[in-house]
């Protein structure tokens, strides 16, 4: 049981991501580690469907949050990915097999979308009782404009 965010929409996402296997260089004479760390600050993968979502999209990616102050670029990645897409959910949930939580869903025009607006879905506390799925959805990008901005 674990706490995950995913997005879920209804074409393929561009992914971003890092090999997993970073090269560390540790120099015992000096006593100091180099490298390691991650470039980019966030990571989006596919993964196959997640069924404890209550959602109608068919396509699913992983939001990795690797360093905190990064909320900003994960905000114009998503802006960028609403060229092709007409709405992309984020979901912060508590995965453990049961399909009964509550769920709460906030729709957000992308022209709207701000950095906190991320931080406050990452922090939200997904694991007490009740437990409870947000959902954050993103809907108006450039090519299908929101009607209600």
């Amino acid at each position: 049981m674990s706490a995950y965010i995913f997005l879920a929409s209804e074409t393929p996402l561009e992914e971003v991501w890092e090999p997993s296997e970073r090269p560390v260089f540790i120099d015992l004479d000096r006593g100091t580690t180099e490298g390691g760390a991650f470039d980019s600050n966030f990571s989006v993968l596919h993964t196959n469907a997640v069924l404890e979502l209550s959602t109608d999209k068919p396509c699913f990616a992983s939001l990795e949050i690797y360093k905190p102050g990064c909320e900003a670029e994960i905000v114009e990645y998503l802006k960028t990915q609403l060229e092709s897409a007409h709405e992309i959910e984020i979901w912060h949930t508590w995965l453990n097999g049961d399909f009964d939580h509550k769920i709460r869903k906030v729709e957000i025009p992308a022209n709207r979308l701000i950095p906190e607006d991320i931080q406050e879905l990452k922090n939200l506390e997904v694991y007490r009782e009740p437990l409870t799925d947000y959902c954050y959805q993103i809907t108006g990008g450039e090519h299908y404009p929101c009607i209600s901005c």
